[in-house]
């Protein structure tokens, strides 16, 4: 049996196929992980930020019953900068041999992710096909320029457009870096658990997914000019003379 193994080509005792997938079973592919291609297109706004250590050691994916709307089979990212605009999305993809066929992506924000699960959708880029998606153990790195102002936590990811249909490419996922806050949103007909779930929870131990952004913070002068204490009123020469007994 081949070491690169989907595990959505597996079948059921009933023959159904398995929703879930990885790329890889086991360990990493090479020292040190997959190899990360640069972006073909780079966004040229905002900060790159990344909850992965730059390695990744394995990718997953949702297919057939696995994916449905609104979002069920999304992957995400939480992340909390403060105030600011998420300028891009970046996007650790791959694919095995035969899978990827130009399926598309929508790019989301949502609220929260942090502190607790994510929330409501902040926004959502819909029919985005991205060109670096390489056969592993490649993983391609894709910046998707969204432009969302937050306020505070908020979850970065995408929801893939093959719902009840074979996946056509995986999300990168760091096995061994610090942990940080990764997501799946698991259908009803794929759980339980379902619902928004830490990746662990499916396929084991995951720090973070290759989910990040570019981020343009707050400037604390408009922070300050908007937000802050009126200044107080400049004296008149009179109340200076007043002081002085003038």
């Amino acid at each position: 049996m081949p070491a690169l193994l989907c595990l959505v080509v597996l079948m059921t005792l009933t023959g159904a196929p398995v929703s879930d997938c990885v790329v890889a079973l086991g360990s990493a592919p090479a020292p040190g992980g997959a190899v990360v291609l640069p972006a073909e297109t780079p966004c040229l706004v905002g900060e790159p930020v990344r909850a992965d250590d730059g390695t990744f050691e394995n990718a997953y994916c949702w297919a057939y019953a696995g994916v449905a709307e609104p979002y069920y089979g999304a992957m995400g990212e939480g992340y909390d900068l403060g105030s600011g605009t998420v300028e891009c999305a970046i996007l650790m993809l791959t694919t095995l041999p035969g899978y990827y066929q130009g399926q598309s992506l929508d790019v989301y924000i949502w609220s929260g992710g942090v502190d607790d699960t994510p929330g409501e959708v902040l926004s959502v880029s819909s029919g985005i096909v991205v060109g670096n998606i390489p056969v592993w153990p490649n993983v391609g790195r894709n910046e998707t320029q969204i432009g969302v102002d937050v306020e505070g936590a908020f979850t970065v990811g995408f929801w893939p457009n093959w719902p009840g249909q074979e996946h056509g490419f995986y999300c990168a996922a760091d096995l061994n870096g610090v942990k940080q806050h990764p997501w799946t949103c698991v259908s009803p007909e794929s759980g339980p658990p379902s619902g928004w779930q830490d990746p662990s929870v499916i396929w084991g131990e995951t720090a973070s997914m290759g989910l990040g952004v570019k981020f343009s913070p707050r400037s604390a002068s408009i922070d300050e000019a908007e937000d802050g204490p009126a200044p107080p009123p400049a004296p008149t020469w009179g109340a200076v003379k007043a002081l002085f007994g003038e």
